[in-house]
């Protein structure tokens, strides 16, 4: 007994001397977890996008999807659902790329969603050990995001490919600019700088939603990290070529083709959205498909004046703990910004989707959670060191029931039929659903 206590310290002390082991352990676990998304099947937006797609297999249309839309791009005509528009071309052409490996084979699709996602846990290991300051808290956050069934809409099917593609531009440009650029710590380089705008550009292209975490992401940036505000500038730079682009392949910035009462109709149902949102980041529920315009369909102002008072004072505890717990407060706005042009498309009919949403906000939500974390551990262990299991013993548990709901989830995206099922189980009064299993 002595001498396997004597191997499991030694084990211990091995891992915790080795960044390198720590990460391929926490890669090792998440695969391991996820790799029954490796059999799934194509659904949803798969077969427009992938296996009805009359330009995935033509690498020399490339140029083409940097200037049309997602409907133009997959080969169809128009815009999306109520005139949403979209501009995805690096998402395209990667997705061409796959198709050359084996043509419309779900396998390899699976596979590249699931290394992207394994990429964007990488990048938020990497700012987790650098703001935390606690390898621990690091791998649990890391774990608890990477597993988290209610996100797991942006891995376990292969048209969310743009999900963590745009995250991993995001994660990694913070990442560079917040090694090479703290005040104090060298002098950094204009490459460097130049890399993060080119990476967060790359991201852009293919998802444009992770624009609106910019502010939040400078903001955190240069008031509570000390990254020098000139040394933000290419990101910026990266934005504003994103949005000529856009512009000029969609002629004009517009993402919708609602008209006010629809724009009237987001502004209600927004602050919903949010605490929706938080809900379900922090509960990990629902886990099937939501299709949140007949959901929110009976929202009315009483309702959103009520959740937009709940957000406010959420965002007022969040600023008031600033100086404790500042990612807790860059978690909330990301959130904020991020769910803002969501509420547009939550009042498109027959647009589903939820999870996804959470992806990004996810990301920065548990490291915040883990900083709020680490300081009760610290005062827990001051005032009741005989107590100080509990923290512990509570993380342990949550990632242990994340579990379950990852199982209904990975269930859930197995292929078309169960998802539909999904549809309807959650709400039974959305056509959706229905249309899909007739299908």
């Amino acid at each position: 007994m002595v001498r396997m206590i004597d191997v499991l310290k030694g084990l211990a002390e091995t891992l915790a001397a080795r960044s390198w082991l720590q990460i391929a352990v926490l890669l090792v676990l998440i695969t391991a977890t996820l790799l029954p998304t490796l059999g799934a099947d194509f659904l949803w937006d798969d077969f427009d996008q992938i296996v009805y797609s009359q330009t995935i297999s033509d690498l020399e249309r490339i140029p083409f999807y940097f200037a049309h839309n997602v409907v133009q791009s997959a080969g169809g005509e128009g815009r999306g659902a109520e005139g949403v528009d979209t501009y995805r071309p690096a998402f395209f052409v990667a997705l061409s790329l796959i198709h050359t490996i084996n043509g419309a084979d779900p396998f390899w699709f699976h596979f590249a969603v699931l290394a992207a996602h394994l990429l964007v846990c990488v990048l938020l290991w990497l700012l987790a050990v650098r703001w935390l300051d606690s390898r621990v808290a690091s791998f649990a956050a890391v774990l608890f995001f990477a597993c988290h069934p209610v996100t797991a809409e942006a891995y376990l099917w292969a048209s969310a490919l743009s999900e963590p593609l745009a995250a991993a531009g995001l994660l990694a440009a913070i990442w560079i600019l917040d090694t090479r650029y703290r005040v104090g710590v060298g002098a950094g380089t204009l490459a460097a700088a130049t890399a993060a705008g080119l990476v967060l550009l790359a991201g852009l292209l293919a998802k444009e939603v992770v624009l609106t975490a910019l502010p939040a992401a400078t903001l955190f940036l240069v008031m509570v990290r000390g990254v020098q505000l000139r040394s933000v500038a290419p990101m910026w730079v990266a934005a504003g070529a994103f949005l000529t682009l856009r512009s000029c392949a969609l002629s004009g910035l517009q993402a919708t083709g609602m008209d006010p009462a629809h724009r009237l109709a987001a502004i209600k149902i927004y602050p919903v959205l949010v605490l929706d949102g938080i809900r379900a980041m922090l509960t990990m529920q629902p886990v099937d498909i939501r299709h949140l315009s007949w959901e929110y369909a009976d929202v009315g102002w009483a309702t959103s004046l009520s959740a937009a008072c709940v957000c406010g004072m959420l965002l007022a505890a969040a600023l008031a703990a600033r100086k404790s717990a500042p990612l807790l407060g860059f978690a909330v706005l990301v959130t904020g910004s991020m769910l803002l042009p969501i509420a547009l498309v939550a009042t498109v009919p027959g647009w589903g989707g939820f999870g996804r949403y959470l992806y990004v906000p996810l990301a920065f939500a548990v490291l915040g959670l883990a900083q709020v974390g680490l300081l009760l551990s610290h005062r827990l262990n001051r005032s009741q060191p005989r107590l100080r299991w509990a923290l512990p013993t509570l993380v342990v548990a949550v990632l242990l029931i994340q579990q379950i709901g990852l199982r209904h989830a990975l269930w859930v995206y197995a292929n078309q039929e169960k998802l539909a099922r999904a549809a309807i189980e959650i709400f039974p009064e959305g056509p959706d659903g229905w249309l899909w299993l007739g299908d």
